[in-house]
This record gives C-alpha cells, structure tokens and sequence, in this order.
C-alpha cells in the first residue's frame, strides 16, 4: 500500500517566522540519500543562515541557529 506524504505548499512556508528563524528558502539536499528529509535554508535574528530540517522548524524543536542557546549559558554561568 501507497502513502501519500502530506502535500507542503513551499511559497506558505517561505517567509514564516518560527522564533528567532525565518525560512528564506528550500535546501535540496541529496535525493539519494537514506535518510532524506525536506529542509529549509533560514535567516537567523543574529545574522547566520542555517539548514533546518522542515519537521524540526513545524515540531518547533529549532527556534535559533544556537546563538541564543549560547547567550543563555552564558548568562547562567555568571
């Protein structure tokens, strides 16, 4: 038996704020590879662009490019 993969409309997911992160465009990684999975290359608030793998950005398990993970250790650790 067939299953269809739930359809993404890309245009709705380019220029979506999802915390810190805004998609800026789709990432074509390896079709060939094992374990491919859809990714979106993202502008960070500080300036970085990262590649984050489209279930992480709707799960919300990625919401900066780990700048301000390090800002918060920081301040911990004072």
């Amino acid at each position: 038996m067939l299953y269809a993969a739930v359809p993404v409309i890309i245009p709705a997911m380019i220029g979506s704020q999802f915390g810190a992160l805004v998609v800026a465009w789709r990432d074509w990684p390896s079709m060939q590879s094992v374990r491919y999975r859809p990714s979106w290359l993202c502008l960070c608030d500080c300036g970085r662009i990262v590649a984050v793998a489209e279930s992480a950005l709707v799960r919300r398990e990625r919401e900066d490019c780990g700048c301000c993970t390090a800002y918060n250790d920081r301040l911990r650790d004072r």
